[in-house]
């Protein structure tokens, strides 16, 4: 979340928050809207400040739900996927596109899919994680992560996935 909202402040358009729904197009996927609350933990609370005609509230978990406008009715395409890992000890951005065996694997890690018991959803789920393999760019990053952010981190990572340029969207 903390990286969406980093994005959103350098301009992305927030598609959701934490779950992504995919919906087929030729030989690609769309995005379909989720919600439009990034709910940020304290130490990350002050990007609130960069969005100042959002509305915001603390949960109950005591993060403050910033509520960002994603009332577009176009699905966006999706052009990548980046699977953020913040360290505290990483200098520099570090982006590598992975393989169609490695993304693949590394769509198929996520928690909200292990544990998963009946055998025919997780048929479907692996059949849809090979689809975006096949067609989406997906990045691996290391990202410099700590109370404060390197101001370049969003154009360099929309830059090293090559959507520099295009109307950024994002899901955290």
């Amino acid at each position: 979340s903390t990286l969406a909202a980093l994005l959103c402040a350098s301009g992305a358009r927030l598609i959701t928050d934490d779950v992504l729904r995919l919906e087929p197009d030729g030989n690609g996927f769309r995005c379909l809207f989720g919600t439009s609350e990034i709910r940020l933990r304290q130490e990350a609370a002050a990007l609130a400040e960069r969005f100042p005609t959002a509305v915001t509230e603390t949960t109950a978990d005591k993060r403050l739900a910033v509520r960002l406008d994603n009332s577009c009715g176009s699905q966006p395409r999706l052009h990548a996927i980046v699977i953020p890992h913040p360290s505290r000890t990483t200098k520099a951005l570090r982006l590598t596109r992975l393989t169609q065996l490695q993304a693949f694997i590394a769509l198929a890690r996520y928690p909200r899919v292990l544990g998963w018991q009946a055998s025919e959803p997780i048929r479907h789920q692996f059949k849809a994680f090979g689809r975006v393999a096949r067609s989406v760019p997906v990045f691996d990053a290391e990202i410099p992560w700590g109370l404060t952010f390197p101001p370049e981190l969003p154009d360099m990572l929309l830059c090293g996935t090559g959507l520099y340029g295009r109307r950024a969207e994002v899901m955290a």
